[in-house]
């Protein structure tokens, strides 16, 4: 599983899924592509549909977590952070800090670890 550390608050220094919000006239798998080209310096291919999370703990605004299934166009690059992030990584289900940033994210994280695709 990929996962950023935040370098700005709301939960700086915390960990998440790279994530982002939705320009104005784009599409949603079109954002996972820019944000994660952004955060860590991957391109990648939305593999499938959404999962959806709903979360109230971002003091900027509730906001609903739409988590993609994406893979790397190429298998062997490296997660690179951009200058939202403090780090980026891949981690097993066992190595998954225990610091998530938000309520959606947990619960995302959780289900990935319980075998739930995303």
């Amino acid at each position: 599983l990929l996962l950023v550390q935040r370098a700005h608050a709301p939960y700086q220094g915390d960990w998440m899924l790279p994530a982002g919000f939705v320009e104005y006239g784009e599409d949603a798998a079109d954002t996972v592509v820019r944000e994660l080209l952004e955060e860590c310096s991957l391109v990648v291919k939305v593999t499938g549909s959404p999962l959806v999370y709903f979360g109230r703990d971002d003091p900027r605004n509730p906001s609903y977590l739409l988590v993609y299934p994406a893979v790397p166009s190429d298998p062997d690059a490296l997660p690179v952070a951009g200058d939202d992030a403090m780090a980026c990584g891949w981690f097993s289900p066992d190595q998954i800090p225990a610091n998530i940033a938000f309520e959606g994210q947990r619960r995302a994280i959780a289900d990935w670890k319980s075998g739930q695709t995303i």
